[in-house]
């Protein structure tokens, strides 16, 4: 025998127990049909049994827990199906319309009260095993034009989590819906609700950027200070009519309001520099303004805008720099307030420094070890050191310590690279893992904490959403096929996987899934179903991803790697590249299928 060592052969293989067992079997049938004596058959299955171990992957199965997974009813029956479903929707959609955070998106007219509250009892029934009432495919498209941030959506899952509380739900129950750290059944519908507002305020920010430099600013976009009188004549004509927030200004004082914001807003928008009154907080500190008037004055203001034939762009970025100003209005820090308890803040509730170090410390070693993000903290020891420094400086100051890394270098770091919120809530419950091996911490710390660091979440995973958000626009527009004519048609793909397939023989990560006797069947094939991929002719006549890859030990870890290679060999500019991931990141759930079945 000249080929592979047994273990090298079955690492990439996900072979249990079960099938070393049905192979064995088969082995002494064969045997025992060719008329061996028992006595041989039996010495020669004990010769296999020692290579088992070497063969097998370790089960490390939990009997209990599979038992109580294959006994439980389905999430839809322990709510209590459509009835209990809909007094959960009932009662949240009331409390939302309350909440000075989210009344803004919940107050309509009755009729259009009934129809939203039917669709999230269809909505959380269908994601929770009823029947498919809801088409999920409606879902970004129906909320991509709202401003409906991850601190609204995280707004709406503690309303949902209060109305459960209130109609005594079981609580096990209503976490497997909403929790933050497990990325559970709501909470993967995030990117789906809160990318619209995401991308566009990215590219509102982007396009106010270019203006600092020079490239036609918004004071001038808007008309300068004729444009912006025409502006406030328009908005606070809506104002007058709008019984939302028409009480904060008065008649008798109305003009006077609006000369005085006609200058602030001149100042504001980038013109100049003439305001000379009180500072927001002071002059709005005895109104008691909530988010809720903050954003009716928003939409009149949008309103307004579109009055006046500005396109939707500028709509954005006249909203994105009036959001800029809505702590000050509002007197409030952030948008996030966590109260000390006791007199102490987060990190001294935590147990401080020392703890806190522990707690990063044990959450990288989560990290390595999680196939979802290891691909992003897999580093050499000075990077893993500059990267549990970093990460404990930003903790630090978020929870009440001293400031050592600012925020605002959150989002520049991460821009680049393809950081979802399937990896945010990966890190999310590394943090749990790690924090509840603490002792003696008080029961609201880890929930308190989850607040805080989900309030980042859109610094992290705005590049992501912006870049692939565009890439899938761009495919949209252009057609697949022009890749597949970017590529070189199909001299280009066939170039392409033989570099891929160099890139991937010097990765130790992920080689072993390409070696052996049929690598060059296994590269045919790639090549045939990359061209249809990529808008060519269509010749893959193969299994489908789900079958070819049903016993294949890989994971995230390893297709991340993959996609990785895939970049190299590509060649391309960093959009172009990224309108190509676009297309393979929409065969991850079919190629790790069977992996995600196994792991829960």
């Amino acid at each position: 025998y000249k080929g592979r060592d047994l273990v090298r052969i079955h690492q990439m293989i996900d072979i249990y127990d079960y099938h070393m067992d049905a192979f064995v079997s088969i082995v002494k049938s064969v045997l025992e049909d060719a008329d061996q004596d028992p006595e041989t058959v039996d010495s020669c299955t004990i010769l296999m049994e020692t290579c088992r171990s070497q063969i097998v992957r370790p089960a490390n199965h939990d009997v209990r827990r599979a038992q109580a997974i294959a006994n439980t009813k389905p999430l839809y029956e322990r709510l209590g199906g459509e009835i209990a479903i809909a007094k959960l929707a009932d009662l949240f959609y009331n409390e939302a319309m309350e909440d000075s955070r989210t009344k803004s998106f919940f107050e309509k007219n009755k009729a259009k009260v009934a129809t939203v509250k039917k669709k999230i009892t269809q909505l959380i029934g269908t994601v929770t095993g009823g029947s498919k009432q809801y088409d999920m495919a409606d879902l970004k498209p129906s909320h991509y034009s709202m401003n409906i941030t991850d601190f609204h959506f995280d707004s709406v899952i503690g309303l949902i989590r209060q109305a459960g509380d209130t109609l005594h739900m079981n609580s096990s129950d209503i976490e497997e819906l909403l929790a933050v750290s497990r990325g559970e059944i709501l909470q993967k519908m995030r990117p789906e609700i809160t990318t619209g507002c995401t991308v566009r305020r990215e590219m509102a920010l982007q396009n106010l950027a270019r203006s600092d430099e020079g490239e036609g600013g918004l004071y001038e976009r808007l008309y300068e200070a004729d444009g912006i009188t025409r502006l406030m004549d328009s908005l606070f004509h809506l104002i007058s009519k709008d019984n939302r927030i028409k009480d904060f200004f008065p008649p008798d004082s109305i003009q006077l309001i609006k000369e005085a914001k006609l200058v602030f807003f001149i100042e504001l928008f980038g013109g100049p520099p003439e305001y000379e009154g009180r500072d927001l907080t002071e002059i709005h500190e005895p109104l008691e303004i909530t988010d809720y008037h903050f954003d009716a004055f928003m939409s009149n203001m949008s309103r307004a805008l579109l009055s006046q034939g500005h396109p939707d762009s500028l709509v954005d970025e006249v909203v994105i720099t009036l959001d800029s100003v809505r702590n000050a209005v509002l007197d409030r820090q952030s948008e996030l307030v966590i109260e000390p308890r006791d007199g102490l803040n987060l990190l001294e509730r935590i147990g401080g420094d020392s703890n806190l170090e522990a707690v990063v410390e044990g959450m990288y070693q989560y990290f390595v070890n999680d196939s979802r993000i290891k691909f992003h903290f897999e580093k050499n020891k000075s990077k893993e050191r500059s990267i549990t420094t970093k990460l404990y400086q930003f903790l630090s100051g978020a929870f009440g310590g001293l400031v050592q890394y600012e925020q605002e270098n959150l989002k520049p770091a991460h821009y680049k690279m393809n950081i979802s919120d399937y990896h945010f809530d990966a890190v999310l419950e590394c943090f749990v893992k790690s924090a509840q091996e603490l002792e003696e911490i008080d029961e609201d710390v880890i929930p308190d904490a989850l607040r805080i660091l989900n309030s980042v979440r859109s610094e992290i995973i705005t590049g992501s959403r912006v870049r692939m958000d565009a890439a899938e626009r761009k495919n949209n527009e252009d057609g697949v096929d022009e890749l597949f004519k970017k590529l070189g048609k199909v001299d280009g793909v066939v170039n392409f996987v033989d570099h891929l397939y160099e890139c991937v023989d010097r990765d130790k990560r992920i080689h072993m899934f390409f070696e052996g006797a049929k690598v060059q069947a296994i590269k045919k094939a790639q090549t045939q179903y990359f061209i249809g991929l990529f808008g060519g002719p269509t010749e893959y006549k193969g299994r489908t991803l789900e079958e070819i890859h049903e016993v294949t030990a890989m994971t995230d870890y390893h297709l991340d790697c993959f996609f990785l290679n895939i970049q190299k060999g590509l060649g391309f500019d960093n959009e172009t590249v990224d309108q190509f991931i676009v297309v393979l990141e929409r065969l991850r759930p079919q190629i790790l299928h069977h992996h995600y079945k196994r792991m829960g």
